[in-house]
């Protein structure tokens, strides 16, 4: 970008050629494609300076299209975080279900504690208890920590 103000004629140049302004809009977005944006406000004020106030309606509408970009990105990996965790809640709240109905079957109604302790477990626990409800003698020996 240092060499950017040099080459104001030719960008102006450009600018005057048939589909000249589309081109220029091209090359907005791969500069700031390719620009350190850590700092995406001093990339805009530099780009502005060095191409001439012609190219400011070009850069900052590149600029918010990117901005606006970057938003609706964000967005979707927000929603898509949400939905893998909400998916594996389900899953959890599957396997809670599952343990519950076998510790049922095989050792009768369960105290509320035991219920409000697999309702709190995490998968790990959840997959440990379900594995040794099978072999194990008593709910205890099933519910132990190993």
């Amino acid at each position: 970008m240092k060499l950017l103000p040099a080459w104001r004629d030719v960008l102006e140049e450009v600018r005057r050629a048939p589909s000249g302004g589309a081109a220029l809009a091209r090359l907005w977005h791969y500069m700031f494609s390719i620009a350190d944006l850590r700092d995406p406000e001093k990339v805009l004020n530099a780009l502005l300076a060095a191409a001439g106030p012609e190219a400011k309606e070009e850069i900052v509408t590149i600029a918010d299209y990117l901005r606006e970009e970057g938003r609706r990105e964000g967005r979707l990996a927000g929603e898509r975080e949400g939905r893998l965790a909400g998916e594996r809640e389900g899953r959890l709240e599957g396997q809670r279900s599952t343990l519950l109905k076998q510790l049922r079957l095989r050792f009768g109604e369960l105290p509320e504690p035991i219920e409000a302790r697999i309702g709190a477990a995490d998968a790990a626990q959840i997959e440990g208890w379900t594995e040794r409800v099978i072999t194990a003698p008593t709910l205890d020996d099933a519910l132990t920590e190993r």
